[in-house]
């Protein structure tokens, strides 16, 4: 996957530096955002297929993060028409380790043509330095 960084997050995908717990994989994508970057500062890929809220309104994504309490947005928006859009907030609990953060979307426009995904850490915040990682977005059943 190629992501896309603005704000000076740079996101790539690498090895998993804690393949343990809820999350063995290979890879994961990394984000770094950097000293002193925008307080926006994020990266997104774009998607073959628009997600579909009708299979399922809330969303899982395996998150790592090196801070306490870091606020994590996840965002769809139309590739075309960044006005339309759905975003949800979660917060990790964890320090150093995997967990699984869920992200209700109840609420979100179904007929929206979401492929562009977004990944938020502490949005509203300027960066410090900080490493997060995360992984495997998935439709919670």
């Amino acid at each position: 996957y190629a992501f896309t960084e603005f704000g000076g997050a740079p996101t790539n995908v690498e090895a998993n530096p804690d393949p343990t717990g809820v999350n063995t994989s290979a890879q994961v994508a990394k984000t770094l955002k950097t000293q002193g970057s925008q307080n926006f500062a994020a990266a997104f890929i774009d998607l073959d297929t628009a997600i579909d809220f009708t299979i399922s309104d809330q969303l899982e994504l395996k998150v790592w993060s090196s801070v306490p309490d870091t606020n994590v947005i996840l965002k769809f928006e139309d590739i075309n028409n960044s006005d339309n859009a759905a975003e949800a907030t979660a917060t990790t609990t964890a320090t150093g380790q995997w967990e699984i953060l869920t992200f209700d979307f109840s609420g979100a426009d179904t007929s929206l043509e979401l492929k562009r995904t977004i990944v938020f850490f502490n949005l509203g915040t300027a960066g410090q330095g900080n490493e997060y990682y995360f992984d495997d977005i998935k439709y919670v059943n």
